[in-house]
Parts: C-alpha cells; structure tokens; sequence
C-alpha cells in the first residue's frame, strides 16, 4: 500500500508524457509553457536545442505539468486540463494537438475560446463583450493585475456567444464564438497584424495580408472623425519645450501621465536638458496634418535625451545617431511610461526604432537589468516585426518615440 501511494505522489510531481503542439498567433514559450501548467525551463528542456523564440506553426513537444488547481477543487469541480493524453492518428502515429482546446464535458469548467488584444481593448470590455467578468478572465489567465497589450492571448470562458462591441476596432485579429482562433489565414507570419496600428503611415511599412479589408498601416484606431471632449493642453514647463503648442492637447490623464514621466526623469537625472514635445492633438482632436493617428488626445510624440543637444534640439527632433545619446535618461523615461502602464489609462504601447531599442537594451544590460525585466519592456532582439515587448519598432520613428495612451474609463470609451 506504501508503495502504491509513494508511486501516485511520485507521479503527480513528475510533468506527464510530452504531446505536439502547434505554435499559434501571438504564442510564446512562456504563454505555451504556462497553458499546460510548465515553466519555460521545462518546455525548453522538452525542446533540445529550441531558442526562446517560437515560429507560428511550428511544433512543440510540451509535457502536462500541472494537476488540478486548488481553486477549482474548493469549488467542488475538476480543472480542465490544459493537455490531455496524446492523441493519435489510425496509423498509430501521434497527432498534433493545437495549443486551443476543445470543449469540453458538461461539469468542467470549460475554457476553449481565445480572444487576440486589439488597440482599444481593456479587459472590462472584453469581458463585457463576452458575457463574463474580469475577475473570470484575470483567473483564466493567470493575470496579476487588470493590464494587457496589444496582441496579447486570452483565453476566454467558452459558451458565452461575444457580443458586439460598443466600438469595433479596425484592427487586429478577432475570434468567433467557436472555439478556435478565427481568421488567423489573413495573418502575416510575423504577428504584424497583431500589433497595434503604428503612427504615421510609413511607405515601407508591411500591412496586413488578405481580403479582409484591415486597417491601413498608421490609421487612427477611432477612424477619420475622432472629435476630442474635454482636452486640456500640456502646460508650459522648463522641463520640456513645446514645439508646437497649438498641437498639445490631450486628454487630461495623458498630460498628467506625461508631465509625471518627464519630471521623473529630470528628479533622477538632475542635470538633463529639456525634452522636446512633438504633436499630441488639435484642440478639439481629429485628422492632424502629417498624422494618421493623433486624432483622440491619446498619442505623445517624444524627442530623446542627449549628453550634448545638438544644435536644432529641442526646436526639431534630432535622430538618436546626430549626437551622444543620453542612454540613462532616455531609458528611464522608457521605464517610467512602462511602469504608468499598470495604472488605468497608461501607455499601451511606444514606437521606437529598433536599432535605438538595441542602444538602450544594451545600456540597461550592463547596469543589471534583468533579461526578464527587458524582454517585458523591449521588442529588441527578437527582431522587429516580432509581436513582443512593450516598446515596437516603426520606420521614422529614430528621432523620437511615440507613446499611445489607453482610455482610463471602465467602459473603454474615450
């Protein structure tokens, strides 16, 4: 009897037998490894020789971890696996099991339906849309707090036909109420249909692939009409220089979160210059001339932080490669928006050049900056059509950063 029972518990802490799995959009080793109850370590060692990057359609094997949550059993009903016995095919073979599940018998939870972060999300709205709560999303997902980004995967709680949303978004990959990932065939391989739309409309830029109609590469997420309600403009400030203060009105927590980040950057860098202050919007919003975006009070363009100013700063932005870039500045400005995102209405996302993001990644590696803190924070290395990070790269975008505010209402309603 002894011996059966040290078998069980030797079992239930040892990760059962490894299954195929399918890389699907906006998936990383961690999001996979943490579906099926593994750490990253574990998938990787299933893996010899895998990086930390994954490939959409790709296969993985990934063992089942973890057993049956201690949530769900004080509830009285079993968890729903994340992996199940492999499957195979009439030839013997094992079969490739895609990372969403199937739905599954009545009396488990079922959790089968994804739902892929588009600009404008926040996860009220989504749980509204879809007939659930946050606090049912932020379990399923294991999230510590109600922050998400663009092209995020959440798993949602299948059964609950989506409803319309109050405001459809243009952009980003949507999914049905069958529990599957929809329209992923007009995806580019690289998730760049999952990114947010970037700022300007770059010539250059890859759009998103198919007949779907997708938005336009730098369209305002709220479309040609956005009107701003309520805007109030950046206040003059020796910290930094409007350039075109007619074009320096935002929504109130924009300028409030802005104003923050710039003085907390001058408090732990007493000696920096000032910072010049592109576009946010006109008065009472809409289409800004040279701008697809800047139309809701929700955008910032930013310069960057040098040892020496170069000549026409802050008067022009001045490319991170015409002076000595002030790396430690520059970056704390980047850490501090990162840290706003947390906070209802904080920065959703930044643009920044991808070789610029390398500069600054490399600085805050030499200072003891964690790889885990930077893969959160940059898109760099991953490369620079890779759906990660909080700061992505955009052409144009080596002069300054555009930072991209969310909607600080419950309603996601700006």
């Amino acid at each position: 009897m002894r011996a059966l029972l040290a078998l069980h518990l030797f079992a239930a802490a040892t990760p059962g037998a490894d299954q195929r799995v399918r890389v699907e959009v906006g998936d990383t080793l961690w999001s996979i490894g943490r579906r099926y109850g593994c750490t990253t370590e574990v998938v990787r060692r299933a893996n010899p020789g895998h990086g930390d990057s994954v490939r959409i359609g790709e296969t993985l094997m990934v063992p089942h971890c973890a057993p049956a949550s201690t949530e769900t059993r004080a509830r009285g009903t079993r968890s729903v696996p994340r992996a199940t016995a492999m499957a195979h095919d009439a030839r013997g073979e094992p079969a490739v099991r895609s990372a969403v599940q199937p739905p599954v018998r009545s009396g488990v939870e079922p959790v089968a339906e994804h739902y892929i972060v588009g600009p404008g999300d926040t996860l009220d709205r989504i749980a509204r849309a879809h007939s659930t709560d946050v606090a049912t999303l932020e379990r399923l997902n294991h999230l510590r707090s109600t922050t998400i980004v663009v092209g995020q995967r959440l798993i949602l709680p299948s059964g609950h036909p989506p409803e319309a949303p109050a405001e459809a978004s243009k952009s980003g990959p949507r999914v049905s109420a069958r529990p599957k990932v929809a329209r992923t065939e007009i995806l580019d391989p690289d998730a760049r249909a999952a990114l947010p739309p970037p700022p300007t409309g770059s010539s250059g830029a890859p759009r998103p692939r198919g007949s779907s109609g997708g938005v336009k590469v730098g369209e305002a997420p709220s479309g040609a009409r956005a009107r701003l309600v309520g805007a109030v403009q950046l206040p003059r400030d020796k910290a930094y220089y409007l350039r075109r203060p007619s074009r320096a009105y935002g929504r109130p927590h924009v300028v409030e979160m802005t104003k923050a980040a710039i003085a907390s950057v001058r408090r732990r860098h007493p000696g920096v210059h000032r910072l010049a202050v592109g576009d946010i919007s006109s008065e009472h919003g809409g289409a800004l001339p040279g701008h697809r975006s800047h139309r809701r009070g929700l955008d910032v363009d930013l310069g960057l932080y040098f040892e020496r100013p170069p000549r026409a700063y802050p008067k022009r932005f001045v490319a991170a490669d015409a002076g000595p870039l002030d790396l430690a500045a520059t970056w704390s400005l980047l850490e501090t928006f990162y840290e706003q995102s947390a906070r209802a209405g904080g920065p959703k996302v930044i643009f920044l050049d991808f070789a610029v993001q390398g500069r600054l990644y490399h600085h805050a590696r030499k200072r003891g900056v964690s790889r885990q803190r930077l893969r959160e924070i940059l898109q760099y290395p991953h490369g620079r059509h890779k759906a990660a990070g909080f700061v992505r790269h955009e052409p144009a975008h080596d002069d300054h950063m555009h930072v991209r505010f969310g909607c600080p209402s419950e309603r996601g309603n700006c």
